[in-house]
């Protein structure tokens, strides 16, 4: 989302203004599907993610945080990833994070503290709390698509400690058996996308 101006007010705040976006969350366009032809439908709009990411990438930045409702889908069918608030340049030193923890939280949300970001989306190492690079983005659009697919997250958990142990377990349900009538492409895509190591990503 480009940023038009950035300055301080008169009394020292500091302020910036970027493009108003609009549109729904992938997550709330998802599910407003009934069948996997609805959301097959919705596939280029994770490719316009991959996309936005590569382009990040090259510029040497992650995003750390993407989910379905961090990519808005406009009337027109746009695509803008949104949210960078955990972006962190590849080549900069990480803030140490603070060392609080939430024990049981809405896991759809975002955390900031010993992890960063949305457990139900992030990779295993930064479920762990370890320093990522591009292929915890990479994990993360694989996560998008299997929730397309789906028609739900990968992972779930009534706190945010069940779900982040079953993150770091790491036992998803193949796509195949969650839907047979899901391309198998796509669902080999998914499981490349979401592999354990990044170094098989």
């Amino acid at each position: 989302v480009p940023v038009y101006e950035v300055g301080r007010w008169t009394n020292g705040q500091p302020f910036y203004a970027m493009k108003l976006v609009s549109g729904r969350p992938l997550d709330q366009v998802i599910a407003t599907t009934k069948t996997i032809d609805d959301r097959l439908a919705l596939v280029s709009h994770v490719l316009a993610v991959a996309d936005a990411l590569a382009y990040a990438h090259g510029e040497r930045v992650i995003h750390r945080d993407l989910k379905p409702h961090n990519v808005l889908v406009g009337a027109h069918g746009e695509t803008v990833v949104i949210d960078w608030g955990l972006a962190r340049r590849l080549d900069e030193k990480e803030n140490p994070a603070s060392s609080h923890r939430v024990i049981s939280a809405v896991p759809g949300q975002t955390y900031v503290g010993a992890i960063m970001g949305t457990p139900a989306y992030m990779p295993p190492e930064q479920a762990r709390g370890v320093r990522v690079d591009e292929r915890a983005d990479v994990y993360a659009i694989g996560a998008i698509l299997y929730h397309l697919l789906a028609g739900k997250a990968p992972y779930a958990g009534k706190t945010l400690d069940e779900l982040l142990a079953r993150v770091k377990e790491g036992k998803l349900a193949r796509l195949t058996t969650v839907d047979p009538s899901i391309p198998a492409d796509l669902a080999a895509i998914v499981e490349r996308a979401m592999a354990r190591e990044p170094a098989e990503r």
